[in-house]
């Protein structure tokens, strides 16, 4: 199973976790996206990392097999997967692949 670890945020989160380190963008589709402002993305994790590191200080391996899997799954489904992106791979993220006109 897995779980939902982040949808909406506040620029205030944001700038947090580019802070923190675990962001690097203000133009992030977590915070609220016009006209309708509403996340167009979402962050997941299997279930079992979380209960193995606790809510406070989840890591995860980025190679371990197991997220090509929960990739593929979201491709699947339409969506963008983090796990493909060159410059700063995201295995949690994953967005929509709709543009705005």
């Amino acid at each position: 199973p897995l779980m939902v670890l982040d949808t909406l945020r506040t620029m205030e989160e944001q700038e947090d976790n580019i802070a923190r380190g675990v962001s690097w963008t203000k133009n992030s589709k977590h915070l609220p996206q016009a006209p309708e402002m509403r996340a167009e993305a979402i962050d997941v994790a299997p279930y079992a990392m979380y209960q193995l590191s606790g809510p406070d200080k989840l890591q995860w391996d980025a190679n371990d097999p197991v997220w090509e899997k929960i990739g593929k799954i979201g491709e699947s489904l339409g969506l963008v997967w983090g796990g493909r992106w060159k410059n700063h791979r995201d295995n949690a993220h994953f967005q929509g692949p709709w543009t705005r006109a």
